[in-house]
């Protein structure tokens, strides 16, 4: 199953995302800008750590492994290799349910194509199995296969007339309708496969600290081990 989520930065489409993955219980997560720091989370700066770790998460010594701020290019090195590996531990344990959290998608992939491992993971893996999050500033920067695909949008306050444009090509006009008008913390859920569109005012359920907690720095326990 795939989620985006969209929104300006400061609105809450990262907290979001991460409090709706946090569900499942392990989480293989992409973060160029270095803010998701929770408790517990196996934090990786460079590949050979983040291939380490996700082999760690695969035996269920850890829960979560966050590739953060990554030393090497991010679109030429890092999330190819995030990708590489997240499809060779889907393609080695199918039936291992797993999120994945992408944050920031504009920084990773053009307008125009996706990833290719990337591509094969929102098209190939089990929807009941590998739940796909993906986040970015605007709908128009989402690549149209991504949004072709996603079974869920989660759109936060969108006042531009080309990306309310872009929601109104997917979402019936009345989510166009709603997002305008959102405060800060307030979101439109556009159910894809239902056709359906719902308000959500409280932001109390989910808005929590992204940076909480003691996480463990892997390239550390590495050298510890």
């Amino acid at each position: 199953m795939t989620r985006l989520f969209l929104g300006r930065r400061g609105r809450g489409k990262t907290t979001l995302a991460y409090y709706e993955a946090a569900k499942v219980k392990r989480r293989i997560i992409f973060d160029p800008r270095g803010i998701i720091r929770r408790d517990g989370s196996a934090v990786c700066h460079t590949g050979q750590d983040f291939e380490q770790a996700i082999d760690a998460l695969a035996d269920g010594e850890v829960q979560e492994v966050v590739y953060a701020k990554p030393v090497e290019s991010i679109k030429r090195i890092a999330f190819p290799l995030f990708t590489r590996e997240v499809k060779a531990l889907i393609v080695a344990r199918p039936d291992l349910p797993i999120a994945v959290l992408v944050d920031e998608l504009s920084f990773v992939c053009e307008r125009s194509s996706l990833d290719e491992d990337l591509e094969w993971i929102l098209k190939t893996s089990d929807p009941d199995v590998v739940q796909i999050f993906l986040t970015c500033h605007r709908p128009s920067d989402v690549p149209v296969d991504a949004r072709a695909i996603a079974d869920y949008w989660y759109i936060f306050q969108t006042t531009q007339e080309h990306d309310l444009s872009v929601i109104k090509e997917r979402c019936k006009a009345e989510t166009v309708a709603l997002v305008g008008g959102l405060r800060d913390h307030d979101f439109v859920l556009w159910n894809d496969a239902r056709g359906t569109v719902h308000e959500y005012r409280d932001p109390g359920e989910w808005l929590i600290a992204l940076k909480d907690g003691r996480p463990i720095e892997w390239a550390e326990l590495s050298k510890v081990g």
